[in-house]
């Protein structure tokens, strides 16, 4: 049997850093920090949604993160067996 790797992205790395920054505990917190609803930041954080440039912006506006930063922070990637 043959494993195949697949790589994702991971905007867990993204939104932890945030939440640590301004000091939220819940991915509730989160999402009204940048003015979204929980359930988009779900589906960010499970890849089945990407992280819009809206959504870069609030990032941008509500942290003071340079853009570059949130696109790194977010495009590291995790590989799954």
């Amino acid at each position: 049997m043959i494993n195949q790797v697949a790589a994702t992205y991971c905007s867990n790395k993204l939104f932890d850093h945030i939440k640590q920054k301004h000091k939220l505990t819940s991915d509730t917190q989160l999402a009204k920090f940048l003015f979204s609803s929980s359930p988009t930041i779900s589906r960010i954080m499970n890849g089945r949604l990407g992280l819009t440039p809206k959504m870069i912006l609030i990032i941008y506006d509500r942290t003071g993160m340079p853009i570059d930063q949130i696109r790194s922070l977010f495009k590291q990637k995790v590989v799954r067996e």
